[in-house]
């Protein structure tokens, strides 16, 4: 039953339907979170230990595996796990079903990827999943993660205007409709989240929702220094961090 369902969660999505159809269609990961990351923020280690929390099918750990060290993917589904075993295959990576809010990873580890997994926890849970995570990282390791930020201007209005196009949409709480999300953020209240949890944002990507032939140009206006911050955080309407742990000195303040 259990297997089931976990099909029909991931058969339900654009992505799940591709990989399922063609597991090395590449189109997704060339769009992907994953490769902005890579892409934007400082480079990974070549040699970087890296986990991928909440792996799903696991595309995105294959690919991960390709540019950095050993990699695990790990996730709750054993549906998603045994796909990946089956279909992605490294002698550098390896996948484990496991709840990501008990899993212990035998060693430590360079970077963790969080992305689209902290809205689908509640906010102790992800509270928990971030400490967990801190006690993962080697010293000066690296932790990636996305939320949707349903808290915008967009993601309010794109809410709005899901429940009027599904009239039985259900218990949603955000604008994907996705019934398994228990969180929502805005910008402040996501950095507020790691700060509570022991991190510093060090890098940000935000993304802006629009007509797509104007979105380079809002991104732009979203870096110049003269907008206010309060409005940089009303149009953030998909977020993405690089955090790493705060580091706290041993040596005594001089008075």
């Amino acid at each position: 039953m259990q297997q089931e369902e976990d099909y029909d969660y991931f058969v339900t999505r654009k992505m799940g339907r591709q990989l399922l159809k063609s597991p090395y269609d590449n189109t997704w990961w060339n769009s992907s979170k994953y490769r902005l990351c890579l892409h934007r923020f400082d480079p990974l280690p070549r040699d970087a230990r890296v986990l991928d929390l909440g792996c799903g099918l696991g595309q995105t750990a294959y690919f991960l595996a390709e540019v950095s060290g050993e990699v695990t993917g790990i996730d709750r589904s054993a549906f998603a796990i045994q796909f990946a075993i089956k279909n992605y295959k490294r002698p550098n990576l390896h996948f484990v079903q496991a709840d990501i809010l008990v899993y212990e990873p035998q060693v430590l580890v360079d970077a963790v990827f969080c992305m689209d997994l902290i809205e689908h926890l509640d906010r102790e849970e992800g509270k928990k999943l971030l400490q967990r995570i801190l006690g993962f990282l080697k010293p000066g390791g690296r932790l990636y993660a996305h939320v949707p930020i349903a808290q915008s201007v967009a993601g309010i209005k794109k809410l709005e205007k899901y429940k009027r196009n599904h009239p039985n949409h259900g218990p949603v709480i955000d604008h994907t409709g996705d019934p398994t999300h228990k969180s929502t953020f805005s910008v402040s209240s996501f950095r507020e989240l790691f700060e509570e949890c022991g991190f510093i944002v060090s890098q940000e990507i935000r993304k802006v929702h629009g007509w797509r032939p104007f979105r380079w140009f809002y991104r732009g206006l979203l870096k110049l220094p003269m907008i206010p911050l309060s409005w940089k955080n009303r149009a953030t309407y998909s977020y993405i961090v690089l955090a790493q742990p705060i580091l706290i000195s041993d040596e005594p303040k001089k008075h």
